[in-house]
């Protein structure tokens, strides 16, 4: 699907926004009423690539680089943020599980090449305990976004030993994943901004989890086993320029909402349009400009 040359792939991703505008424009109030985002814009961004925009080439992603899935966010945040919000977690979440799992993990969540929806919880807010040759699981994790549309789910959990003592001062981390129908979702997102992503807490409560869906994720010196420099860098670095890209797309519609309403509205008690107003002019052109350097 993906041309290896960055220019193509570039715009094969942003043509895909544009392609699903309508789609995503036209879910925005079914995805606020229902706290989750509406299965037709779902499945417009399943079926644009744009929740594997960050997945390996060799699983069917497009591998993109940093500046080219920082335009796509943006692009969709412009539209609906949480479109924008689910695609950067959910791009994420995925692109994790191809780059970390072992191949026989692999062959179960990606079966026949296909790639599915996935929500996850980075932070280890769960114990995994030792048995035969996985792991039994417990525990509870926060934000889930996108989790009422997955279809597996990987969670952090600390490895607690018999050994395990007061010493012990670097706590093992393991990663593990599990179908979405076997873990607990807890209806607790009741927020006023970005409500449509469906951030829910989740449970998983004692579940054997074998080895194969377990993964190793170092976050400050990571080892991929599949997937270019994109993989290698700090877990913090995989994840902090999508949030910029997020938050400009959203600063723009908000400024372009403004200039629309400031030149179409007039108050019912001032007889000058907004727009006329010199202290109105001077704040929309100093957001306008501390936005345009802050994307530069």
């Amino acid at each position: 699907m993906y041309s290896l040359d960055r220019t193509d792939r570039r715009q094969i991703l942003l043509n895909a926004v544009e392609d699903i505008r309508e789609i995503l424009a036209s879910c925005v109030d079914v995805s606020e009423a229902g706290a989750t985002l509406a299965a037709p814009a779902v499945q417009a961004l399943r079926d644009g690539g744009l929740f594997s925009m960050r997945l390996s080439a060799e699983l069917g992603g497009a591998e993109a680089d940093l500046v080219t899935q920082m335009e796509v966010l943006e692009a969709l945040a412009y539209i609906d943020a949480a479109s924008g919000w689910c695609a950067m977690v959910g791009s994420a979440n995925v692109a994790a599980l191809g780059a970390f799992l072992p191949d026989a993990g692999i062959e179960r969540v990606f079966p026949r090449g296909s790639v599915p929806l996935v929500a996850s919880s980075f932070y280890p807010a769960g114990t995994a305990v030792p048995e035969d040759v996985g792991y039994r699981v417990n525990g509870r994790w926060r934000f889930a976004s996108g989790i009422r549309h997955a279809e597996w789910v990987w969670a952090g959990a600390v490895v607690s030993r018999d050994e395990d003592g007061p010493g012990q001062t670097t706590p093992e981390v393991i990663y593990v994943v599990l179908p979405a129908q076997e873990i607990q979702i807890h209806d607790n997102w009741h927020v006023l901004g970005l409500r449509s992503t469906g951030s829910c807490d989740f449970s998983i409560v004692d579940r054997y989890v074998p080895p194969e869906l377990t993964m190793q994720w170092n976050p400050d010196a990571p080892v991929p086993k599949r997937g270019g420099p994109l993989f290698r860098l700090p877990a913090l670095a995989f994840g902090s320029h999508e949030h910029v890209a997020f938050a400009a797309g959203m600063a723009r519609r908000a400024l372009d909402e403004l200039a629309q309403m400031a030149t179409t509205q007039q108050g019912q008690y001032r007889p000058s349009a907004l727009t006329e107003r010199h202290v109105f002019q001077r704040l929309v052109g100093e957001s306008d400009l501390k936005l345009r350097s802050a994307r530069s």
